[in-house]
């Protein structure tokens, strides 16, 4: 696709922007199951051996500003990824806001919440992949800014 001054914006473009959309609407899910989560959605996987009795609780008791914080980072995941797609310049805006989000979210996790010890090899795995993710995106974004693709 071309678009009015002539640049032909690669495939590949079109490819990563859609996956990163893809990638954020899994977080709004996400962000949706922890938000909701209730000890009897939870006992099951209690009872097949894929999550601790503490570890559940620590998802039941996650503050509100937490689960906030957790929302805001994939619905501006979600949003800069469809900007993107757009070609709109606020896809910066919204992926520095998810990314902000996400530190604060894994701040709390690891370090204020004092129940660092409960969290799994997994949420080490996740948080690296999903931060890394974020910071990729900006990045991104802020290239094809500087290239003139976003308006």
């Amino acid at each position: 696709m071309a678009d009015t001054n002539g640049v032909k914006i690669p495939v590949w473009f079109w490819i990563i922007s859609g996956l990163a959309l893809l990638w954020n609407l899994y977080g709004v899910f996400q962000a949706y199951t922890t938000s909701f989560a209730t000890a009897q959605s939870l006992q099951p996987y209690i009872d097949k051996g894929t999550m601790t009795a503490d570890y559940a609780g620590f998802i039941l008791t996650l503050p509100l500003w937490v689960k906030g914080v957790f929302w805001l980072s994939t619905v501006c995941g979600a949003l800069g990824a469809f900007c993107l797609l757009l070609r709109k310049s606020i896809a910066v805006l919204l992926f520095v806001i998810s990314l902000v989000s996400i530190f604060l979210m894994y701040l709390y996790n690891f370090v204020l919440s004092g129940k660092a010890e409960l969290l799994t090899n997994f949420d080490y795995i996740i948080t690296a992949a999903v931060t890394l993710i974020a910071m990729f995106m900006l990045w991104f974004t802020l290239r094809r800014k500087a290239k003139g693709w976003l308006t």
